[in-house]
């Protein structure tokens, strides 16, 4: 049995207080096993959680931004594009931005269409309109190859999407070498049959070309295609 001493000397504490201290430290142990056990718990439960949601992704289930693919290159063949729009009966500018906003839903956003430069003059398709006017069809002024809206191709142009091609050079070409140059594929229903690029194989060609057609202003590309690997 504890022995009190005389209560009221300053500095001394008794017995009672001894066992109440002692009590109070205890606890507070108690408390703070308690809390470091805790944030151990959460910590193992946050670390299962992340392993978990990266085997869901490396199994379909949940894919992580690390491990999403990397969408390929897509080349447009603008012109080829906007004449299918337009039934081969004029060049409808609206088929090319109905075939970005396609791909660009689906993820893609590594596009550029080529077209020739004289495609986007006005002053180019004013000389030509007028020589229509006059009777004149000549091969540059046939009315199935002036654009219908050069604005809306050259709104396009600002948005990185459309590049020219000088009006001299063959705008197919740039389109295969830039796809061959960075395994992109081709968006277009040429089969560029006259293709002579160096390096170019007709076996790549057929691979890397992807054929498409319009339901309307719906654009739908091959549902038979498979990008290559």
């Amino acid at each position: 049995k504890p022995v009190d001493v005389a209560a009221g000397a300053k500095g001394v504490v008794v017995g009672a207080d001894l066992v109440a201290i002692a009590r109070a430290r205890a606890a507070r142990a108690r408390a703070e096993s308690n809390q470091t056990q805790l944030v151990e718990q959460i910590m193992t439960a946050s670390k299962r959680k992340g392993e978990s949601l990266e085997a869901k992704g490396a199994s379909g289930g949940v894919t992580s931004v690390r491990q999403a693919p990397e969408m390929p290159l897509l080349i447009l063949d603008l012109p080829n594009i906007c004449m299918r729009h337009g039934q081969h009966k004029r060049f409808s500018c609206a088929g090319i931005q109905l075939c970005i906003e396609h791909f660009r839903k689906r993820g893609f956003k590594k596009m550029v269409a080529f077209v020739p430069e004289h495609l986007l003059d006005y002053e180019n398709a004013g000389k030509h309109a007028h020589l229509l006017r006059l009777g004149f069809e000549t091969a540059d002024a046939a009315k199935t190859k002036l654009p219908d809206n050069i604005s809306l191709l050259l709104s396009l142009k600002e948005e990185g999407y459309v590049v020219s091609t000088p009006p001299q050079d063959y705008d197919d070409s740039y389109c295969i070498s830039y796809a061959h140059k960075h395994n992109g594929v081709v968006v277009t229903n040429d089969k560029y049959r006259d293709c002579k690029i160096h390096g170019v194989t007709w076996d790549w060609l057929r691979s890397h070309l992807m054929t498409f057609t319009f339901v309307d202003d719906e654009f739908m590309p091959n549902p038979d295609f498979k990008f290559p690997s």
